[in-house]
């Protein structure tokens, strides 16, 4: 955000234009209809697929509207967009939505404005033991210092594309390891 902040006012002092919208395109396919995202199946996520309906109820009469939202990747992640240097280099399953716990009631109805974090397993023996279809972080990464190198290239092609400030690189590496301790603690398999 601060990066972007500084654009416009280099585009007035200077003429330099703010980098380019990376917002999600029917034309590239990271746009889809709802019914057409690839989201995987996670243990004890809900599938947005089947929960959201292709309609709106207006005066008790059905009309369908094109609910569109953005592809995902394998790990569930939006393709499209401008992606942190955490997101280029996932721990975990970050989506925009969120929906209710059954306990809570209306488990069907998505909360506004709240996203979810599913981490990804720490190592293959517990991803494999909850059929978790994601890589987990010991075959995605050689380690923390592999993970934090990735993070900070992912920082650096932001900063020269300038959607990032040179001055938050450090800060983004540090909050990073941070990250990678909390998503690496000890885990264990799902209850079954």
């Amino acid at each position: 955000m601060r990066g972007l902040l500084r654009a416009p006012y280099q585009w007035s002092a200077d003429g330099t234009p703010p980098p380019p919208s990376r917002y999600p395109r029917l034309a590239d396919h990271a746009l889809v209809r709802v019914q057409d995202v690839k989201f995987p199946v996670l243990p004890g996520a809900a599938d947005p697929r089947s929960i959201v309906g292709p309609g709106r109820l207006l005066k008790d009469k059905l009309v369908p509207l094109p609910l569109l939202v953005p592809q995902v990747d394998d790990d569930g992640n939006d393709i499209a967009g401008i992606h942190d240097p955490e997101a280029a280099a996932p721990l975990a399953t970050t989506t925009g939505w969120n929906f209710r716990r059954e306990a809570v009631g209306n488990p069907s109805d998505m909360y506004q404005t709240l996203g979810s974090y599913i981490p990804f397993a720490a190592t293959r023996a517990i991803r494999e033991a909850n059929h978790d279809p994601r890589l987990s972080l010991e075959t995605r990464y050689q380690g923390r210092d592999d993970y934090l190198e990735r993070v900070g290239s992912a920082a650096k092609d932001l900063i020269r594309q300038r959607y990032v400030l040179e001055e938050d690189l450090d800060r983004a590496v540090e909050r990073a390891g941070r990250h990678w301790d909390f998503a690496t603690r000890v885990q264990a398999p799902a209850a079954r």
